[in-house]
């Protein structure tokens, strides 16, 4: 395989897209590593045909995520990367990697995504997600950030509805939340809390119960006044697209240019 061509991320790319399968996919990581998963993938640009790897020094990501970042606890952090995930459709399951190849050399981090992703991230037509990376570094632990993720993934419709056994199982945390009381004590009502005051997203959810128990939540979203104000600057959409995925092609290349 030919060297790839190197590149340094800069501060100018936030915006993460992938697939809806993928935003869905079953994992667990420490938040730190998710936030550096985000920073990588939001390199990668509407024209590009293969993954790049790319470059950043410790300096310049702590200004990126807005926190401090241990380099000994980088060769820790960046293990969790290569850790099989699980995407599920219809009853059977594929495994994947995040990543191909990472390496740490004079103070700066390399990071070259694994191409089984690359239908997953590249050039993607429809179906998929959108969100700002820096929203996600304003939370303060992984599950937050992955339900924001999630939550991000139906705003357009302005509502989700998904069972209490699926969202744990994405969040792959059966041990964790081993009653739905735990669930809504330390990821609900947080969430109400820290997604709604320090994220461009805010929603309500409601219990739908089968008998005495708690089956399903079905979150409720509302669009924030500033990116209302950006669909409308939106012009007509292409005949071959819905205006759903124009406006979310117009937030991608607005906020990433």
């Amino acid at each position: 395989m030919n060297e790839k061509e190197v590149h340094v991320v800069l501060s100018d790319r936030k915006i993460v897209k992938m697939s809806n399968d993928l935003n869905s996919a079953r994992f667990k990581m420490s938040p730190l590593a998710l936030d550096i998963l985000h920073l990588f993938v939001a390199q990668v640009k509407k024209e590009d045909k293969e993954f790049k790897q790319f470059e950043i020094s410790v300096k310049d990501m702590e200004k990126k995520l807005g926190k401090r970042v241990n380099v000994d606890y980088l060769d820790k952090v960046t293990n969790e990367l290569f850790l099989p995930f699980k995407l599920y459709e219809n009853g059977s399951w594929e495994k994947y990697s995040w990543c191909s190849k990472v390496s740490f050399k004079n103070n700066r981090l390399t990071f070259e995504m694994h191409e089984d992703l690359k239908n997953k991230i590249i050039n993607l037509p429809n179906n998929y997600v959108l969100f700002n990376m820096q929203e996600t570094t304003k939370l303060s632990n992984f599950n937050l950030k992955r339900l924001y993720t999630l939550l991000k993934q139906f705003e357009n419709s302005g509502w989700y509805e998904i069972s209490v056994e699926e969202l744990i199982a994405i969040l792959d945390a059966q041990k964790q939340f081993k009653r739905y009381t735990d669930l809504k004590r330390y990821l609900l009502e947080p969430a109400i809390k820290q997604i709604n005051e320090k994220t461009d997203l805010s929603f309500k959810y409601e219990e739908i119960k089968s008998g005495r128990k708690v089956a399903r939540i079905k979150f409720t979203m509302q669009i924030p006044a500033k990116v209302i104000k950006s669909k409308k600057a939106v012009t007509k959409p292409k005949e071959d697209k819905s205006s759903n995925e124009a406006l979310k092609e117009f937030y991608f290349n607005s906020v990433n240019e």
